[in-house]
């Protein structure tokens, strides 16, 4: 199945040397993705949403952090980031998690054999793993849900983030994190000119995965992982 780019296509093109809708003839965003370029790292704001992109070849990794909000600004909060990477078709290969505590990171969630499998597939099975009592800092009802309802949730929050890093791209709602950058770290605002990173958040931001559970199956470890088109 074919997932359509809803991005706007008005970024910068190295050939044309400037930043304006695509003239005729200029190679659309799909052709212009190169899944040869390495390692790159985008830090911003997408909206009120501090998000770092990370493109890695034909693969990227997009991360926020969920804080806990106290009025004694004095006292150190809870705080986990989250980081979801998504393979050249926007599916999730893996979920993880790093506390702020013990700056130790953890896996929420493997796809089985993601590294082989076809990259646009609709069926997979994951591998879950505990999650940590900082997930609940993810919104104020997570703590409630059903144990499988969780591992949902954490999947759609990686998805819907990459729609509003696009949805803010196109909305010009991208600014420079308060933050200073680090060595080797670009500016948010800089990945309008990597079609790569953008045709990436774009297919992530199309899809809605949801978790099966099957009670036949003896490994109680793994989930069936389904995807569908969102229909927002």
């Amino acid at each position: 199945m074919k997932i359509k780019f809803n991005v706007q296509q008005n970024f910068y093109n190295p050939h044309f040397d400037q930043i304006s809708k695509m003239p005729e003839g200029q190679l659309t965003l799909e052709e212009q993705v190169d899944f040869e370029i390495p390692k790159r790292e985008y830090v911003g704001m997408a909206d009120n949403t501090k998000v770092r992109v990370i493109p890695v070849f034909d693969h990227l990794f997009l991360s926020r952090t969920y804080r806990e909000q106290r009025e004694n600004q004095q006292v150190k909060s809870n705080a986990i980031k989250v980081s979801w990477r998504f393979n050249k078709e926007g599916r999730i290969d893996l979920v993880d998690y790093m506390l702020f505590s013990d700056y130790k990171p953890g896996h929420v969630l493997v796809v089985n054999n993601y590294q082989r499998i076809h990259p646009p597939w609709l069926s997979a099975e994951a591998i879950h793993y505990p999650l940590p009592e900082e997930t609940s800092l993810l919104n104020r009802t997570f703590r409630d849900l059903p144990f499988e309802r969780k591992y949902e949730h954490l999947l759609r929050y990686g998805h819907s983030t990459a729609r509003h890093v696009i949805e803010c791209i196109n909305t010009s709602n991208i600014s420079d994190s308060t933050d200073k950058l680090k060595l080797g770290q670009e500016s948010l605002l800089d990945i309008a000119a990597d079609p790569t990173a953008i045709a990436i958040l774009s297919k992530a931001g199309e899809l809605l995965p949801f978790v099966e559970t099957r009670p036949e199956r003896k490994n109680r470890r793994l989930f069936h992982l389904v995807y569908e088109i969102n229909q927002r």
